[in-house]
């Protein structure tokens, strides 16, 4: 598909959002909105990013890469509560599923720093780790700090990075989705 020019009206929201204020992001506070807009913008990299590892964290059970396997095997009938742990053990497992079309998002959104960012290692590094901490719930702020990078610089480099991604996204004409 070819790309498509951008709009007058869609160079000067990319713009704007550029110009804001790094003082906020959306994704900040906000729970993501789950309607795919009619065009990329940098928020909606940001929510793809998040879910992306989310599914990832979803993939081994939420273990972070250890092993899925307890520590010891629970025998259901050596309990009292039988019935009860049998239909706890399939509701836990039913939502850790993950769709082919999950995976098929992931494997698309992870590939954007390397495919956008390849010359600005500072931007994916920040658009990654952000994305990955929000998908665990760590304080992002916090976290930033403890890797040596100040708030605003974070912001910064985080809106910029997800500001390219999204530039290269509406230039190769991908469908947002």
């Amino acid at each position: 598909m070819a790309a498509r020019p951008l709009s007058p009206g869609e160079r000067r929201q990319l713009l704007a959002m550029r110009a804001e204020d790094n003082e906020h992001h959306p994704l900040d506070d906000a729970p993501p909105p789950r309607v795919v807009p009619d065009i990329w913008y940098p928020e909606w990299v940001g929510i793809r990013m998040i879910e992306a590892f989310e599914v990832l964290g979803r993939l081994d059970g939420g273990s972070g890469g250890a092993t899925a396997w307890p520590d010891y095997l629970h025998e259901f009938d050596d309990h009292d509560d039988f019935a009860e742990r049998r239909a706890d053990f399939w509701d836990k497992l039913a939502r850790r599923r993950v769709t082919a079309e999950e995976i098929s998002r992931c494997n698309e959104a992870i590939a954007w720093p390397l495919e956008y960012l390849t010359d600005e290692a500072d931007l994916a590094r920040v658009v990654l780790w952000w994305a990955f901490w929000r998908a665990i719930g760590r304080d992002v702020e916090d976290s930033a700090y403890k890797r040596g990078i100040s708030w605003s610089t974070f912001k910064r480099r985080r809106r910029a990075g997800l500001l390219l991604i999204t530039v290269g996204l509406i230039a190769r004409g991908v469908e947002p989705r």
